[in-house]
């Protein structure tokens, strides 16, 4: 028995065509064919913006960004910093306006520090981290909690 041989590029072209087209026809016989074509002008309207919290640039729907916008009291975000806006107001006694100023407070601390000398953001997190594993290390010991530091970890003023 011979193998087949490869179809043709033509055929295969035609072939991924049909199969474009019903899933069009599919899509259009599901949601409707009104709600289709709004759908593809959304599509078509949809530009660039850039989020007034950290800068990252995607193509948005001006009916998207409107929407957004009253959400977050005016500001444009990107969907990765309007959840820790939403996580900031959630916080008891935060309302959305300090939750999108704390944010973007945050955002441009990270832009003046991280984005222009990323080897020092590095050294200062790590510092961060040894102090707080210090302090803690610290304060178990203070309460007798049983937990003693490895033997390696630096003792703070006034540790034994």
């Amino acid at each position: 028995m011979e193998p087949m041989p490869p179809p043709k590029a033509g055929r295969a072209r035609r072939m991924s065509l049909d199969i474009f087209q019903k899933a069009v026809s599919d899509i259009k016989a599901e949601i409707g064919f009104a709600k289709y074509m709004e759908a593809v002008h959304a599509m078509a309207e949809a530009h660039e913006t850039e989020c007034e919290c950290c800068g990252l640039l995607e193509d948005y729907t001006p009916a998207y960004i409107r929407r957004v916008k009253e959400h977050f009291c005016g500001k444009w975000v990107c969907g990765l910093c309007a959840e820790a806006a939403n996580e900031e107001s959630r916080r008891p006694g935060v309302r959305m306006e300090e939750a999108v100023r704390v944010h973007m407070e945050v955002c441009e601390k990270f832009k003046r520090s991280t984005r222009m000398n990323p080897a020092i953001a590095l050294a200062n997190s790590m510092a961060k981290i040894l102090r707080k594993s210090c302090l803690a290390q610290t304060s178990d010991r203070k309460f007798g909690n049983g937990i003693k530091p490895p033997m390696h970890a630096p003792m703070l003023k006034g540790g034994k």
